[in-house]
């Protein structure tokens, strides 16, 4: 079943008097290491992430992600703040839709802070991190095919993944990521295994094919079984929403059987059992 998207793709400026907090941030909150480094951050970048807000009737808006930011604001003075309208206005459903910051949009983030002036050493005082960290994520995607990039950048991908990436050639990169994809797999141990199944003349010069010494048998043993785990997961894909939609069906189903008055009666009476093994079933209909 299609999954309905959890915002909008256009946003809106709001004015910070028309925003509604779900909850008042408690002082101690506010003199926290984590709050004074997102506002720090805030200040010193900007606002990266945008707040996801619902719209109210009375020309006011429910922030549905995003308080902590919006009270940055606030104290640093701030009038309006561009926001990403929710279609949903309770934050559990947004954020199952949504993901923190990739490795590569935080890349991004560290190159666009570089180029407006701030120094690699300021960037790693306010993120908290050592400034190899902060030069790490500035050479991400050093040696990484754009296209490849493009394909993993809304996924979470390490650095450590990219990295092997690199050993292989541009072809190979994209080709890699369309296997991470398709398997919804993206660990280090994965990128490690395309790599080691790789062609020599698809590797990067100086490139090492075979750290563990693997012999050409069983790199193509691995090769089939790839390919074999590729094409059994486009058929669960495939199977998935019809699946989803059948028990979907078929537990509201028997959520209404068992809130009829009558078979409650006679199930009570008759198969106690059966009937509490079909009110939990009913209390598990799918998202």
């Amino acid at each position: 079943m299609p999954v309905p998207p959890a915002f909008e793709f256009t946003t809106i400026v709001v004015r910070l008097d028309q925003l509604i907090f779900r909850k008042q941030l408690s002082p101690a909150f506010k003199r926290s290491r984590k709050y004074q480094q997102i506002k720090a951050s805030i200040q010193s970048i900007g606002l990266v992430q945008k707040l996801v807000v619902y719209p109210k009737p009375d020309n006011r808006y429910q922030i549905v992600d995003g308080d902590v930011r919006a009270t940055i604001l606030m104290e640093l003075g701030e009038q309006t703040v561009e926001c990403l309208i929710a279609t949903i206005e309770e934050g559990y459903t947004y954020n199952k839709h949504v993901n923190a910051l990739t490795t590569v949009q935080e890349h991004k983030m560290i190159l666009r802070a570089i180029k407006s002036g701030r120094s690699e050493e300021r960037l790693a005082t306010i993120l908290a991190v050592d400034v190899r960290e902060i030069r790490k994520k500035r050479d991400l995607l050093n040696g990484i095919a754009p296209e490849a990039a493009e394909l993993l950048k809304t996924r979470r991908v390490t650095g450590d993944t990219f990295r092997v990436l690199k050993r292989m050639s541009a072809y190979r990169q994209i080709e890699a990521a369309g296997r991470m994809i398709a398997t919804n797999n993206f660990s280090l141990g994965f990128a490690k295994d395309i790599l080691i199944t790789t062609k020599p003349e698809d590797l990067v010069q100086n490139g090492r094919k075979q750290s563990n010494g693997a012999t050409p048998e069983q790199i193509a043993s691995m090769e089939e079984e790839m390919s074999t785990l590729q094409r059994d997961i486009s058929t669960i894909k495939e199977r998935y929403a019809e699946d989803m939609l059948t028990l979907s069906i078929s537990t509201k189903y028997i959520h209404s059987l068992v809130g009829n008055k009558n078979v409650l009666q006679y199930l009570t009476k008759h198969h106690a059992d059966l009937l509490r093994e079909l009110q939990d079933a009913a209390q598990k209909i799918p998202e």
